[in-house]
């Protein structure tokens, strides 16, 4: 019985005693010191070298490089921004110049969101397929919102049976930036892919005035990205010639 525990034991180390062993050969190398401290936790690394820090030189010096002081993380703290509001599957969080929030969700929902107030501003989810990694992925309001009333999302649609079909669509407001018309989408982008993974992504406007959206290569190599594909691309759009 004494025999069984002491093995259950030593299993349950094996992994951490292998992990001090591949960090202080890495230490003792003289070129993991930055590996090590950018890997592991700031304890762990600290008493794996016997609570040294690396001094911070350069290379080829008589002081081996490590990367600077870690920070004080006394100031990080998490705030919730609205308190008791929760959301299904959260994919975006923009900031409004009058403060508050447009929310995306992967169902295919967009909500204003304000202390005290919340709305659903966006409702697309009867063309959406959402899960795993599907869904509305993307939201960015035009440049000079809400003077331009506008605003352009990446969403998955079905596609045959497994498949997905990316969109880059655009969608405008019919009272001035307050709530976006479903109706009045207007596809600027679409490619369809037949295996339903890594789709299109997020997207943003540059200081450029282009509308920046990253594709996904569509999970398949013998079907993947190439020249006349939209697939495993960054891509910059001028909306303002459609």
């Amino acid at each position: 019985m004494r025999t069984n525990s002491l093995r259950r034991v030593a299993l349950a180390f094996s992994p951490l005693v292998l992990l001090a062993a591949l960090a202080i050969a890495l230490i003792r190398s003289g070129t993991g010191d930055d590996t090590v401290f950018r890997v592991l936790p700031e304890r762990v690394a600290l008493w794996l070298t016997g609570g040294k820090r690396p001094w911070y030189g350069e290379p080829g010096k008589d002081r081996p490089c490590g990367p600077p002081p870690l920070p004080d993380r006394r100031w990080l703290a998490v705030e919730e921004v609205f308190p008791g509001e929760r959301f299904r599957k959260p994919t975006q969080a923009i900031a409004l110049p009058d403060g508050s929030f447009l929310v995306a969700e992967a169902a295919g929902r967009v909500l204003r969101v304000a202390p005290g107030a919340r709305e659903t501003v966006l409702d697309i989810s009867d063309r959406v397929r959402s899960g795993h990694q599907w869904g509305l992925l993307g939201l960015a309001p035009a440049p000079g919102f809400p003077a331009d009333p506008r605003i352009f999302v990446t969403y998955t649609a079905p596609f045959e049976e497994e498949g997905l079909r990316s969109r880059v669509a655009e969608f405008s407001s019919p009272d001035g930036g307050r709530t976006f018309a479903a109706s009045s989408e207007r596809i600027l982008l679409e490619e369809a892919q037949a295996q339903p993974w890594h789709p299109i992504a997020g997207l943003r406007f540059g200081p450029d005035g282009y509308l920046w959206v990253g594709w996904g290569e569509g999970g398949t190599i013998k079907d993947g990205p190439g020249h006349a594909r939209l697939r495993g691309k960054l891509l910059r759009i001028d909306v303002a010639q459609g």
